[in-house]
Formats: C-alpha cells, sequence, structure tokens
C-alpha cells in the first residue's frame, strides 16, 4: 500500500516529479486529441474522392471547380451564419441534402459557420457550408428564393 506523507519528506520529489510528468502528458494529449472529430476529412460524390478543407478563397474555388461546377463570379457573398440547434421541416429537408454527398449538419447544431455563395451562372448559384475551414455542406439553388433548392451531388 502507497503511503504519502509531506510531514515526513519521502515522498515530495517522486511525488512533484509524477505530477510534472503527468502534466505533461495531458498537455501533449490534449494538443494531439484538440481535432474535431466531427469533421469529415474528406467525402466521395460520383467516384471521385474530394478533400473538405480549405483555408481560402482560391481553394475553394478550386474544390468547387473540382466538383465540375463552373463559377462565373470570382468574388463570393460571404455570411456568418448559425446552424439551429432545433431542425424545423425546412432544416430536416435541407439537411436531407447534405445526405446525398455524406455530409450531416445535425452534428453542427448550435455552431458558427461560414456559407460561400457563388454564382454559377444567371440564374443558379452554389452555397457552401464551412465549419473551421471544412466544407460541412451545401446546395445549388435559383438565386429566386421561391425556386429549386437541389443537392450539389445532383450536379
Amino acid at each position: 500500500m502507497f503511503i504519502f506523507s509531506f510531514k515526513d519528506g519521502k515522498y515530495p520529489l517522486k511525488f512533484l516529479f509524477g505530477m510534472i510528468c503527468i502534466s505533461v502528458i495531458a498537455v501533449v494529449f490534449s494538443f494531439i486529441s484538440n481535432t474535431d472529430r466531427r469533421i469529415k476529412r474528406g467525402f466521395e460524390l460520383n467516384g471521385h474522392k474530394y478533400s473538405t478543407y480549405a483555408e481560402n478563397i482560391d481553394e475553394i474555388k478550386g474544390l468547387v471547380g473540382n466538383l465540375g461546377i463552373n463559377i462565373t463570379d470570382n468574388s463570393p457573398k460571404i455570411e456568418n451564419i448559425r446552424i439551429p440547434m432545433q431542425f424545423n421541416s425546412v432544416y430536416q429537408k435541407y439537411n436531407s441534402l447534405q445526405h446525398d454527398i455524406g455530409m450531416d449538419l445535425e452534428m453542427y447544431k448550435g455552431e458558427s459557420c461560414i456559407q460561400y455563395t457563388f454564382d454559377i451562372d444567371e440564374n443558379f448559384v452554389i452555397n457552401l457550408i464551412f465549419y473551421n475551414d471544412h466544407f460541412i455542406g451545401g446546395d445549388i439553388s435559383q438565386k429566386d428564393f421561391n425556386g429549386i433548392i437541389k443537392s450539389i451531388g445532383s450536379q
């Protein structure tokens, strides 16, 4: 049985060394495991694999181009959005579009995200939602808000 006592001075250096080692290991482990496990690092669409990571507009445009979608406008509309905590019927339908490309916005309820909107022709835009520089969902929709919304995978 291990008995520890500060009074007799037997274990303070061993204890202090052990606590320092445990603290260092805990800090290193926290940095290593600090990656958000919700984020997918890639997704597959039409038999092709794509990375979800893009840290600037050029990389985002590259992702869109790799999907076979031509952007007609080089400067996107950028909005800060928040994924709702509770999905109403509209958001549930929108999230089902994300399932078409293997994404799920349920995991991001309540999170702040950035939405990039690019024109892809005179009638349609592509909306891309990013969380911590990773693509987590989006859609292709008519510029008229009463129009069509479809999955990026249907392009």
